[in-house]
């Protein structure tokens, strides 16, 4: 997914509670690029416009499944 999609995704998967600015969005995207949580790639949209896409990595994948347990934990001790 292009970084303007994943903007879109976010908004809709929290029934609009959450609006991601390009601003904040794209350096966190880079910083988890560097990280080697998120690989990318220059391709034309649908659009035929360029946009870099993401793809999360394995590493990305473990990371976010160990942040949502985290979470779940939390929630469940409070």
């Amino acid at each position: 997914m292009h970084g303007y999609g994943v903007g879109l995704r976010i908004e809709q998967i929290s029934n609009g509670s959450f609006r991601v600015n390009a601003g904040s969005l794209l350096p966190a995207l880079s910083r988890m690029e560097r990280a080697s949580r998120l690989k990318s790639a220059w391709r034309a949209t649908e659009n035929n416009r360029r946009a870099k896409y993401y793809q999360l990595t394995a590493k990305g994948h473990k990371a976010l499944i160990t942040r949502q347990i985290m979470a779940i934990s939390r929630i469940l001790e409070a």
